[in-house]
């Protein structure tokens, strides 16, 4: 643990926040969640994780109701530093997501998902390969002494006595 000593570190509150729909940070997992639209990202930037938030929100600071019949909240990918029990606080940013809608991720079983840097994800798809090529290796190998075995178990020998016994 002496390594955490060498280790630079700020104060929470002095911790930049990635600008809004930037790429995501790889180590940190990707959560859906939903922006305020009132206004726009400039006026209120409010992220939760909760629709039943937002909406709590939308009616708290800018007097939204159901009854207006509009949703004035966006689904968004986003990640964030602190987790919610921390003495700082959850602080969400918004994240771009390529490939996946948002809508199709609530519907997955894994909503929070970690996004590998490039280079680890191409290193995992390597070494998938190279496992899937030493595995269809080892069962043509399996499958010629399988063969060589079924031989000499099934060989037949005809001595004397199996002969007589026929």
């Amino acid at each position: 643990m002496t390594w955490v000593r060498t280790l630079d570190l700020i104060e929470p509150g002095k911790l930049r926040i990635p600008a809004h729909g930037s790429l995501p940070v790889p180590q940190l997992l990707m959560h859906p969640g939903f922006a305020c639209t009132v206004g726009g990202y400039e006026s209120c930037s409010t992220l939760t994780h909760s629709q039943k938030k937002i909406k709590m929100h939308l009616s708290k600071v800018h007097d939204w109701t159901k009854k207006h019949s509009t949703a004035p909240w966006r689904e968004l990918w986003m990640q964030y530093f602190f987790h919610a029990s921390s003495p700082t606080g959850c602080h969400y940013f918004e994240v771009k997501r390529e490939g996946q809608d948002i809508a199709e991720s609530r519907s997955s079983s894994s909503m929070h998902q970690l996004i590998l840097p490039l280079d680890k994800s191409r290193q995992a798809r390597d070494l998938e390969v190279r496992q899937e090529e030493e595995m269809t290796k080892f069962l043509q190998e399996f499958d010629g002494i399988d063969e060589a075995i079924r031989g000499e178990v099934h060989r037949i020998e005809e001595t004397a006595w199996l002969q007589k016994t026929k």
